[in-house]
């Protein structure tokens, strides 16, 4: 796959990212393969990893995954090994954009880093030959925590959600989502994240639980399977 770097900005300097609109998004070079953008937003640059399909030029408008990277110290293009060894592989099937921006904030569920996602999840739908029917969030970890607060913010938005090991936080205000947990978490327990699963579908939530047989916290490569399982779930079920 290639690995292009697109400059749209020329200020490097570390600094928090604000929101973009799809002006910023306009001039991305839509390269089928991974590549990692910089463009200028509101408040400084914006990073993400990008993986666009083969054939998009010639074929219909493709769904656009937002796809949120696990916790640690956000370096520049940090979302790109989330993007590679999981979220590409994981979502192949869909023939979708995937973007995988770099946290701005603290946290996925800051109302920074929700305002990034949000904004640039619109961005993408008004530049881009995004279906707007079919716009999907997933993460891993804190990423997963993410997923669940990003539906809470934008259900207007996007169609469902794939959280992976983590929790619900929210009930998804209503939007389908896709849970899989590693049974031998070490961080959070699978059996939490169960029963959680399980209070929102007696309430009348569409959500399923998929376990991770084996899985620990820190391979999430080894969730490529389960992520494969998960987009079926999403193009059959969903879209």
């Amino acid at each position: 796959m290639s690995r292009v770097l697109v400059l749209l900005a020329l200020v490097l300097a570390a600094c928090d990212a604000g929101p973009i609109d799809s002006a910023a998004l306009a001039d991305v070079p839509l390269t089928p393969g991974i590549s990692l953008v910089e463009v200028e937003g509101d408040d400084g640059p914006v990073r993400f990893t990008l993986s666009v399909p083969d054939g998009l030029a010639e074929g219909p408008r493709v769904p656009l995954v937002v796809a949120l990277h696990w916790s640690g110290a956000v370096t520049p293009f940090y979302s790109e090994t989330f993007l590679r060894v999981l979220a590409e592989p994981g979502l192949a099937r869909l023939g979708a954009i995937v973007v995988a921006p770099d946290r701005p904030g603290r946290e996925w569920d800051s109302p920074e880093s929700e305002a990034l996602v949000l904004a640039l999840t619109e961005a993408a739908v008004a530049a881009w030959p995004v279906d707007p029917r079919r716009v999907a969030v997933t993460g891993y970890s804190q990423g997963g925590f993410g997923t669940w607060s990003t539906l809470a913010a934008a259900p207007d938005r996007f169609s469902a959600g794939i959280a992976m090991a983590a929790y619900p936080i929210t009930d998804g205000a209503g939007r389908p989502v896709y849970v899989i947990h590693g049974t031998d978490d070490e961080l959070y327990a699978a059996f939490d994240t169960e029963r959680a699963v399980e209070r929102l579908a007696s309430a009348g939530h569409p959500v399923v639980y998929a376990p991770a047989e084996g899985l620990t916290h820190p391979e999430p490569a080894a969730y490529v399977p389960a992520l494969q399982e998960a987009a079926r779930w999403l193009a059959d079920d969903v879209w």
